[in-house]
């Protein structure tokens, strides 16, 4: 992953798109560009000045760490207990994936800018987010019900819409230079990549033609979607994103069990929100500036 990004970076720098096949020293030839534009561009200063791209994963790590804690201050006690636990999980430890801190950091900025009521600001922040993984798709529409329960149907509509402008703005260039490219990397990969580990998409397998897997992916994150707009409460939404990821990654046909790790900061988020103190409704509060 590291040579990777560090690759695709630059090349950017270089003038060249990124979104193409690169040869790696130690790795077979010609090696897809997976990644969305938000995560490897976060690179680009480190790869700019010669810094170890580790460096801004850890700074990504420790800072979304930071966030995590300050935003626990308002919940009770035990609460600030969920971040230390998630940072020691071992396999995150042992894993320490080079762009798992990227994604951390910014879903932690829309969590603190989201839960502080800063509609604006968490809409630009969650349109970044898109750009940075394909995960991010899944969690998103359970963001627009809770703002939609929050703020009303007007301000969470404007607040999709500023979001995935936000997205196309950073990821069209890149598609529209590059398309066949892109795609092949950052969606085609996700249908041809094996990785041999037992998960809950083998068992349905078994049932259901494997190139259906998709089809049945959509079926139950819709279901819980629907769900979600009758049934959510707002304080509720991290772990709803939590539970429908966990579905939507156990029947995934691309299968590495450190997606899972991203669960983990979901419930961490979840566990903070639900240990804080009630939210007020729409009417029996300010409108929040940014």
């Amino acid at each position: 992953m590291l040579p990777l990004i560090l690759s695709g970076c630059q090349s950017f720098l270089a003038g060249l798109t990124p979104y193409g096949y690169h040869d790696l020293l130690y790795h077979p030839p010609h090696q897809v560009f997976t990644y969305l534009p938000g995560m490897w561009m976060a690179y680009l200063p480190a790869t700019a000045f010669g810094v170890d791209l580790r460096f801004m994963n850890l700074i990504s790590v420790v800072l979304s760490a930071l966030i995590l804690a300050y935003s626990a201050r308002r919940s009770s006690d035990h609460s600030i207990l969920l971040v230390p636990v998630f940072l020691l999980t071992p396999y995150l430890q042992y894993r320490h994936e080079i762009y798992l801190g990227v994604l951390f950091l910014i879903l932690s900025i829309v969590f603190f800018l989201d839960r502080n009521d800063r509609m604006w600001t968490s809409s630009i922040a969650s349109g970044y987010a898109l750009a940075v993984y394909q995960f991010v798709w899944v969690i998103f529409p359970f963001i627009v019900v809770s703002a939609f329960k929050r703020w009303g149907m007007k301000k969470a509509i404007a607040n999709s819409l500023i979001a995935v402008v936000i997205a196309l703005i950073i990821v069209l260039p890149f598609l529209l230079g590059s398309p066949e490219e892109f795609i092949a990397g950052v969606y085609g990969n996700w249908f041809y990549v094996d990785t041999p580990t037992v998960n809950l998409s083998y068992l349905i397998s078994r049932v259901v033609p494997w190139d259906w897997m998709i089809v049945v992916q959509g079926m139950v994150i819709s279901a819980i979607f629907v769900l979600a707009v009758q049934r959510m409460e707002p304080r509720d939404r991290w772990g709803w994103m939590a539970g429908a990821l966990l579905l939507f990654i156990a029947m995934n046909r691309v299968i590495n069990v450190y997606f899972y790790l991203i669960i983990l900061l979901l419930l961490v988020m979840h566990g903070i929100l639900a240990d804080a103190p009630s939210e007020k409704p729409d009417g029996e509060k300010e409108e929040a500036l940014d």
